[in-house]
């Protein structure tokens, strides 16, 4: 289970930052839900 949580919160991170660069993807919110899946898992 805890792998499958820090595979999730790392694609969320890397999607945004990629959705930073393409217009299509929600970058900002995708890095903010990643982050605080990361705080809240904790």
């Amino acid at each position: 289970m805890d792998i499958i949580i820090w595979i999730v919160i790392i694609i969320m991170i890397l999607v945004g930052f990629a959705g930073t660069i393409l217009p299509a993807l929600p970058g900002t919110v995708l890095i903010y839900a990643g982050i605080i899946t990361y705080a809240l898992y904790i």
